[in-house]
């Protein structure tokens, strides 16, 4: 998927975009979809994310670094 949202989305979530929802930038991850990221938190994984993890896929993180301005 060309698109950063949509790419992003299918890394966290090992579905293709027509699966998990999110085909445009400004769409959100569907709640009911499950990310990597909220497996992992909940094996035991400290789970972190870079600032430019978009609105909507921060699910299952515990730690986001916030933007620099």
């Amino acid at each position: 998927m060309p698109s950063s949202v949509p790419s992003r989305a299918t890394v966290l979530t090992g579905r293709f975009p027509h699966a998990h929802g999110v085909r445009i930038n400004d769409m959100r991850l569907p709640p009911k979809e499950v990310t990597l990221s909220q497996l992992l938190a909940a094996s035991g994984y400290t789970t972190a994310a870079t600032p430019m993890l978009y609105p909507g896929l921060e699910k299952g993180f515990s730690h986001v670094q916030p933007v620099a301005h």
